[in-house]
C-alpha cells in the first residue's frame, strides 16, 4: 500500500505550490508588462514623429527628415526593406513586425501626408536582449520566496498539527481497556477541540455500554448456574434408581444432554463477559486439555445415543503452555461440538504444528467457511462466532479454512 501523505506534509506542500503559483504568474505579468511598456515608448515615439510631419506639411516645410535616426519615412510599402515588406505582405494589419537578423520594427501609418513611418528599434531594444538575466532575476527571486513560504508553512503546519498529534499520541499510549488521557483543557476550542471532546465522549458511552454488556452476561451466568445444577442432579438422581420405567430412559437422556449443552453455553457467555478481568496466564499441558475436551464430547455423544467420533491427536505429551487453559477448553468443546454437529462420527484430527494447534473433521465442510466469517451452528448455539470472539478477546490467532481437497475443514489457533 502506497504511504499517505501527512496532514502536515499537505499543509506544506499547499503553501510551496500557492507561492510557485503566484511566483509564476509574477513573472508571466512582470514580463507581459515590461513588453508593454516598451512598445509603449515606442509608439509614442512614432507618435511625436507623426505630429513633427504633420506639422511641417501644414506649414507648407515639404517633408522634413525625421527626428530620430532609427525612423524612416516611406511613400508606400513597396520602399520597406525586403525583410519587412514580406512580414508586411504577410500580416498587412499589424504594426509590430520581426524581421530578419534580429531587427525588430514598429510602424505608423500617416494620413495627411500620405505616408508611413517605420522605426527599426533592434538597436534601442531593452527587455528581449535581458530577456535571460531579467528571468534568471525573478526566477531566483521566486526561489526565495519558494523556501521562505515552504518554512513558514512548515511552522504554521506544526502548530496546526500539535494538538491532533497530541490526540493520537494519546489514544496510542492508552493501555487496553483504559480510558484515553484525553485532557479536554489541553486542546484549543476550535475543530480538534470538538475533536477531542467527542473522541472522550464515545469511548465513554462504549465502555459504559460494554460494562452493561458484561454485567449482564455475567449475571446471567450465574443465575443460571444454581437451576442447572439443580436438573442435572435431579436426573442422576432419577437415573440411578432401579424402579424407572424403560420409556422413560429416553426422555431422560435428552434431559441431561440439554443440561450439558446449557452449562457449556452458560460458560462461553461467562468467558465472553471476562473482557476486564482477564484470568492471569498460567502453565498448562496441552495434551491433558484436549483429552478432557475429547472425553467431554465423547460422553455428550454417548448420552444422545449418536455416534462417537474418532480421533487422531499429534501432540507431544510433554509439550506445556503458558496461558488461559479455562478459555482454550471453552474454545475446543466449541470447535468439537461443532464438528459433531456437522459431520456426526467422522474422524477428528487435533495436532500440533509451527506454533498452531489445528483441528481437522473430515466431514461435509460448512455452509460458508471463511476465516473472516462468523460461524454459528446449532450446537451450542453459539458455535464458531464464539470462537472467533473468544480468539480476538484473548490475543489468540484464529484462521478457518474451508473444505479443502484432501476432504477437511480446518481451524488453526495460534497459543
Amino acid at each position: 500500500m502506497r504511504a499517505a501523505w501527512s496532514l502536515q506534509q499537505r499543509i506544506v506542500l499547499a503553501f510551496g505550490g500557492l507561492t510557485l503559483f503566484i511566483c509564476t504568474l509574477f513573472v508571466l505579468l512582470a514580463m507581459a508588462m515590461m513588453y508593454s511598456l516598451e512598445d509603449t515608448f515606442f509608439e509614442r515615439m512614432l507618435a511625436e514623429e507623426g505630429e513633427h510631419q504633420r506639422q511641417a506639411a501644414q506649414a507648407g516645410q515639404g517633408t522634413p527628415a525625421p527626428l530620430r535616426r532609427f525612423i524612416s519615412l516611406h511613400a508606400d510599402a513597396s520602399s520597406f526593406p525586403p525583410d519587412l515588406a514580406a512580414a508586411h505582405a504577410a500580416h498587412p494589419s499589424r504594426r509590430e513586425l520581426a524581421g530578419e537578423q534580429g531587427r525588430h520594427y514598429h510602424l505608423l501609418r500617416l494620413e495627411q501626408p500620405q505616408q508611413w513611418l517605420v522605426a527599426e528599434v533592434s538597436q534601442q531594444l531593452e527587455v528581449r536582449p535581458q530577456r535571460a538575466a531579467i528571468l534568471w532575476n525573478l526566477g531566483l527571486m521566486c526561489g526565495v520566496l519558494l523556501l521562505a513560504s515552504l518554512g513558514l508553512g512548515w511552522w504554521l503546519a506544526r502548530q496546526a498539527v500539535r494538538p491532533l498529534a497530541r490526540l493520537d499520541q494519546a489514544l496510542r499510549e492508552a493501555p487496553p481497556g483504559t480510558e484515553p488521557p484525553i485532557e479536554l483543557q489541553n486542546f484549543p476550542r476550535n475543530e480538534l477541540g470538538r475533536l477531542a471532546e467527542t473522541l472522550k465522549a464515545a469511548w465513554q458511552r462504549n465502555k459504559d455500554f460494554a460494562e452493561r454488556e458484561q454485567q449482564f452476561g455475567r449475571d446471567a451466568s450465574h443465575e443460571l448456574r444454581t437451576p442447572l445444577a439443580v436438573i442435572a442432579n435431579s436426573a442422576e438422581l432419577l437415573q440411578a434408581r432401579g424402579d424407572l420405567p424403560a420409556h422413560a430412559q429416553a426422555p431422560l437422556a435428552r434431559i441431561r444432554e440439554a443440561c450439558r449443552s446449557m452449562t457449556q453455553t452458560v460458560q462461553s457467555l461467562l468467558a465472553l463477559a471476562r473482557e476486564l478481568e482477564l484470568l492471569p496466564p498460567r502453565r498448562y499441558r496441552l495434551l491433558a486439555l484436549v483429552l478432557q475436551a475429547l472425553e467431554l464430547q465423547r460422553a455428550a455423544a454417548l448420552a444422545r445415543s449418536a455416534p462417537v467420533a474418532p480421533f487422531e491427536l499429534d501432540i507431544d505429551p510433554a509439550l506445556d503452555l503458558i496461558g488461559q487453559p479455562e478459555v482454550l477448553a471453552v474454545i475446543l468443546n466449541n470447535l468439537l461440538a461443532n464438528a459433531a454437529q456437522h459431520a456426526p462420527g467422522a474422524l477428528v484430527r487435533l495436532r500440533w504444528a509451527d506454533g498452531e494447534l489445528w483441528v481437522e473433521n473430515e466431514g461435509p465442510g460448512l455452509a460458508s467457511g471463511g476465516s473472516g466469517e462468523r460461524q454459528t451452528s446449532a450446537g451450542f448455539g453459539l458455535g464458531l462466532s464464539i470462537v472467533q470472539r473468544l480468539c480476538e478477546r484473548h490475543g489468540l490467532g484464529y484462521q478457518m479454512m474451508g473444505k479443502q481437497e484432501s476432504g477437511w475443514v480446518r481451524v488453526a489457533l495460534r497459543l
